[in-house]
């Protein structure tokens, strides 16, 4: 290959491209803007050093971090069966988002991933009151959560 462009994509991991005689010796690769460990001593640095030891010319600043934190959850309707929740997310950074429930606003359990901006919580017991946060997700990791919203299942 003389130019690979893999920049503003999801690589957590380039070790397969440094397969020997996948480069030409003076080619570029541009693997900028990713979810790479770039930190001294790291696999990635270790398989960046071996393709510049191929002549390969490697861009790979900066690179993307943590998503940041949804923004704006609501209670956008409830029954006595099913809760629905919706946020907002700017950013435009995450894969996913993880769905936290808790009864008590203390103990918290991821109960779903969506990769919308809304969820519906089918396993309520009416009569309960319920607590919810929501996190992003990359590779890198979780956004910190929101604050946690709160109903009573019922028919109103």
């Amino acid at each position: 290959l003389n130019t690979l462009i893999l920049s503003n994509n999801y690589l957590t991991d380039i070790s397969p491209l440094t397969t020997n005689g996948l480069f030409i010796s003076g080619a570029d690769l541009d693997i900028s803007n990713n979810y790479l460990d770039i930190s001294d001593g790291s696999t990635t640095m270790n398989d960046i050093s071996t393709l510049k030891g191929e002549g390969v010319n490697v861009t790979y600043e900066p690179q993307k971090g943590q998503p940041q934190p949804p923004y704006n959850l609501n209670i956008v309707s409830f029954s006595s069966t099913q809760i629905t929740l919706q946020w907002e997310d700017g950013n435009n950074d995450w894969q996913y988002f993880a769905v936290a429930r808790s009864t008590d606003d203390t103990n918290y359990t991821q109960i779903a991933t969506t990769a919308i901006l809304t969820y519906e919580d089918k396993g309520v017991v009416s009569g309960e009151t319920y607590y919810y946060k929501v996190a992003a997700v990359n590779p890198i990791g979780y956004s910190d959560w929101t604050t946690s919203v709160s109903t009573t299942a019922s028919d109103q």
